[in-house]
């Protein structure tokens, strides 16, 4: 899994858009993806700005749990991004 972040403080609340392929599985799974992604990330502290979340095809079998630490360790690496100058 990956994220693409640019920090801005005037983007509140945060926008949130993801790049979910074909590749991922099919249209059920990718919906599935973008729904548990749209969850996770509503109970998380996601810091202003601009995000883009994708993957590569084992992203659709992940757990709820495993995708939520997964989505939790980007964030963290997204602020520390945020907090270098």
């Amino acid at each position: 899994m990956w994220c693409s972040f640019v920090a801005d403080s005037t983007i509140a609340p945060p926008q949130v858009a993801f790049a979910v392929s074909r590749a991922l599985g099919n249209a059920v799974t990718r919906n599935r993806l973008r729904r548990r992604l749209r969850v996770i990330l509503s109970n998380a502290d996601v810091p202003n700005g601009l995000f883009l979340f994708g993957g590569r095809p084992p992203l659709g079998e992940l757990t709820f749990v495993e995708l939520e630490i997964r989505v939790a360790a980007l964030l963290v690496a997204a602020q520390h991004a945020r907090d270098q100058p």
